[in-house]
């Protein structure tokens, strides 16, 4: 114990936070170890997918049933949508969908665009954003375009949501996005700092609780009256290139990606009031999400590696890697020995950008790695079936 009170005041020292808590978090072994793009619970069912291959579970993730949605070549799904009683699927070349108790088969190609970004439904209506091609209306019968009074150059739409008074489009990368006027019949153009900014592109956006967030990057901006003012609300988040979020049933969660295959995910309560920090430890891991989902007592990520879970009745560590113990950290000549009950299976560090280093096998307590260069690194720590991810630096 005193031990690994030292590693957490070396870590404060140095890096602001302690070791991540990554730990808890497996790929589920039963699908397949490849970038799945997409997942998302509708009615108590798991839809999830790679490539052309569409993987359900309706028993939380315990039995998966997997099926090719589509014989067409170079298809990724993007997200879900339920629409009376099918399902539709926003892909990067259009939308699919699928009667709901028939998804285990074919699905029909509705229409053929750019990558579908959101779905939202509204007044017995269901409307798609297109990266590149604006806003598209479904009837019931079929899709036509709705990109009335939207400017050209603002056809990058990175969500389309439904709020209390109207439509909102989160478009365009000046600091711009758009409200359907009803009377008009067309979007109207608006803006989160009150003028053009160039650069600033929305990449995930979301009303909850009648509070409207976006994000961007490494911000989070956030308007309490349906985004007529806008404040920014991400203390206590880490930098990073990408960021998305999802909101759970106790917890929101802002998922920061870092190059193409580190992610820092962090979480506050889900009625936080703004200006709320964030918990300032991210949870790191060295894949690329892309989705999140919870259900139950299961948490989710659809990554770049497979689909990881966290089961929160396993507790947030295996037994065995929560006495892992990684000194002196940092290091002053980059040679740190571990200290563990248990024989680690496997040992994989990486640098900041996710790029794997090494892998080590089958180490025992005492035993010494090196890192080659000075600097901050991620090392993965893997017995049996459960990963737990460390920063550790060498100065």
């Amino acid at each position: 114990m005193e031990t690994f009170l030292k590693l957490l005041a070396a870590c404060l020292t140095l890096l602001s936070s302690c070791t991540s808590s990554a730990q808890g978090w497996t790929r589920i072994n039963a699908l397949p170890h490849s970038e799945f793009t997409a997942f998302q619970v509708i009615d108590g069912t798991i839809y999830t997918a790679t490539g052309n291959m569409l993987y359900t579970s309706s028993d939380n993730g315990e039995t998966w049933n997997g099926s090719e949605f589509t014989n067409e070549e170079d298809i990724h799904i993007f997200n879900f949508k339920k629409f009376g009683n099918r399902i539709f699927a926003g892909t990067e070349k259009g939308v699919f969908s699928a009667l709901a108790t028939a998804v285990d088969g074919l699905w029909r190609y509705d229409i053929n665009t750019f990558e579908i970004s959101s779905f939202a439904d509204r007044d017995n209506r269901l409307y798609a954003s297109i990266q590149g091609a604006g806003i598209i209306r479904y009837n019931g019968a079929g899709w036509s375009d709705y990109s009335n009074g939207l400017p050209n150059y603002s056809y990058n739409v990175s969500k389309v949501l439904d709020t209390p008074g109207e439509l909102l489009a989160l478009a365009g990368g000046n600091g711009t996005f758009y409200r359907f006027n009803s009377a008009q019949g067309q979007w109207t153009e608006d803006y989160y700092t009150g003028n053009f900014l160039p650069g600033l592109i929305i990449q995930d956006a979301m009303l909850l609780d009648n509070v409207l967030y976006v994000s961007l990057y490494n911000m989070i901006l956030r308007s309490d009256d349906f985004g007529a003012n806008w404040i920014t609300d991400q203390a206590g988040l880490p930098y990073g290139q990408g960021r998305f979020m999802y909101a759970g049933q106790e917890d929101l969660y802002a998922i920061t990606t870092d190059g193409e295959s580190t992610t820092k995910i962090n979480r506050r309560p889900i009625d936080a009031p703004a200006g709320t920090p964030w918990n300032n430890d991210s949870e790191v891991l060295p894949i690329y999400t892309w989705a999140m989902g919870e259900l139950g007592n299961k948490t989710f990520l659809a990554a770049n590696q497979g689909v990881y879970v966290f089961d929160t009745t396993m507790g947030h560590e295996n037994p065995q890697l929560k006495n892992v113990v990684i000194y002196p950290n940092p290091s002053s000549d980059g040679r740190f020995t571990l200290q563990t009950e248990a024989t680690i299976d496997e040992l994989t560090f990486y640098d900041l950008s996710g790029r794997s280093l090494t892998t080590e096998k089958h180490l025992d307590n005492g035993e010494t790695f090196t890192v080659p260069n000075p600097g901050l690194y991620i090392v993965s720590v893997t017995i049996g079936n459960t990963s737990q991810t460390y920063k550790i630096a060498m100065e």
